[in-house]
């Protein structure tokens, strides 16, 4: 066993800029390939099942996030604050948050199975929905030991954990719907790489991080719900605005319609995470940060925004230039009509990244209550957009009122922070580099628009940093510095 960082003289891990900068790049490069074998798996499926299939899979999937919402309950937010500010806690605390997930998981397993039965689904899309529900019940377990490996700064056992469950996810998944097996195949073997996740990050957080023990305080129960409730909240009104458009769309335009639209969704998807892995290691940071020092929080704050900025804009404006050839190359011409819907959405991911970095910012700040109010506002966005433009648009009104609703987020969650601790100015000259390197990418991309896909994503990431080195946003010696800081650990 590794020696025991929860102890108050190894605090200084949580904030260490060598440590913070490798962890960043970990976790970015483990959700990138994550989400690549995962798409590997939902193209082929795509493919293989058709869009009524696909839709069924995405709602399932959809149905489950937000029952699972029960069991997340907050911890994993809670946890990544917490013990950075109390690491000798750990053990008790990861015994009494792992019963009452237990007893969560049961009561939302109990709901689906009456919402099944009164639903009168077709016996195929019930057992889909109940294997992608066992799969996502055991995954919220899976995550919240990654969020203690995240709070005590081990992304190299995130990248362990969350490599074996996408690469098992991958193999299976190929074989089974070789073999066949359709929608079905994948959501048990959705279930198999969860049983493993689990596995493997026990072990890991027992033999590697600290010796875990199965001794539950009841007082402990007590404060620990009570201290995640503004956590479970804010979840909850996140997922909701996330995942329920595919329920509406499901109800409003039937399984085919969703199909168009997860094609396209799980595009966005991939790239929408890429701000989780940097956050995984910006969170704990900028907890320390306003409890020591205001001037280094802002300090943090604004070099992450500036970094989300320098991925996101290029990132939407290749995408909405190249959306055709890639929906073609992965999904097929019987995804025709997903284009126009990846167009649009792809927008959504510049504010998500944004507001990913707002709503961490919030939470290390203990602003959770603002933010939750913040969260439930989206939902009504969310909910009024997609009652309003799904019946006439289809696919193409969700995407509309995912950019509403991710915009409107941004200027709620940024007007608290520029009021306590953020200047405006700050933030809008980080915007200028990135927007003007974006620009000239896309003037490049659009003249050379009918070249393969290969050579446009090759050009484009050439001119957009060959821009912002010339621009001054990038400087060799600060890849230098970070590249070796990544090789170090």
């Amino acid at each position: 066993m590794t020696s025991d960082p929860a102890t108050p003289e190894n605090s200084d891990i949580f904030h260490a800029p060598p440590l913070l900068a490798r962890n960043s790049l970990i976790l970015i490069v483990v959700e990138v390939l994550a989400k690549a074998l995962g798409l590997l798996v939902f193209v082929l499926m795509a493919r293989r099942v058709g869009a009524t299939d696909l839709g069924v899979f995405a709602f399932a999937v959809s149905l489950s996030n937000l029952v699972t919402l029960l069991p997340r309950y907050g911890f994993e937010g809670y946890v990544q604050r917490e013990l950075p500010r109390s690491p000798e806690a750990f053990p008790r605390l990861w015994a009494t948050i792992v019963a009452v997930k237990l007893f969560l998981s049961a009561i939302a397993v109990g709901v689906v199975l009456v919402a099944l039965w009164m639903g009168r689904f077709p016996i195929v899309k019930s057992w889909v929905v109940l294997l992608v529900l066992s799969s996502t019940l055991l995954t919220a377990f899976v995550l919240f030991h990654t969020a203690c490996f995240r709070a005590f700064q081990r992304a190299g056992y995130v990248a362990q954990v969350r490599l074996v469950y996408s690469g098992l996810y991958a193999i299976l998944g190929l074989l089974a719907l070789q073999a066949g097996f359709g929608v079905a195949g994948v959501a048990a073997v959705l279930v198999m790489a969860g049983v493993t996740g689990v596995i493997h990050s026990v072990w890991l957080l027992h033999r590697r991080v600290h010796a875990l023990t199965l001794s539950v305080d009841p007082v402990a129960m007590r404060l620990v719900l009570k201290e995640s409730l503004p956590f479970f909240l804010l979840i909850l009104v996140i997922l909701l605005y996330n995942q329920i458009d595919v329920v509406l769309l499901s109800f409003l335009s039937g399984d085919r319609e969703v199909g168009i639209y997860a094609a396209a969704m799980k595009m966005f998807e991939a790239t929408a995470l890429i701000p989780a892995g940097i956050m995984g290691a910006v969170l704990p940071a900028l907890a320390r940060d306003w409890a020591v020092s205001k001037t280094q929080f802002a300090a943090t704050f604004k070099a992450a925004f500036q970094y989300l900025t320098m991925l996101g804009l290029p990132l939407a404006a290749g995408s909405t230039i190249c959306a055709s050839k890639l929906i073609h190359l992965l999904y097929g011409s019987q995804y025709g009509r997903s284009i126009s819907v990846l167009q649009i959405l792809i927008w959504a991911a510049v504010f998500s990244f944004w507001n990913h970095l707002l709503f961490v910012a919030l939470i290390a700040m203990d602003r959770e209550r603002d933010l939750l109010k913040i969260g439930a506002g989206g939902v009504v966005i969310s909910i009024g957009m997609n009652m309003l433009l799904i019946p006439p648009y289809g696919a193409l009104g969700s995407s509309v009122a995912i950019v509403i609703t991710e915009a409107s987020l941004f200027l709620m969650a940024l007007r608290p922070m520029l009021r306590e601790t953020i200047n405006s100015l700050d933030l809008a000259t980080v915007l200028v580099n990135p927007s003007l390197c974006t620009g000239a990418m896309a003037i490049v991309l659009w003249l050379i628009s009918g070249s393969p896909l290969l050579l446009l994503i090759s050009v484009g990431i050439g001119v957009y940093f060959t821009g912002l080195l010339a621009r001054g946003a990038v400087r060799p010696a600060q890849l230098k510095a970070l590249l070796s800081r990544s090789s170090q650990g």
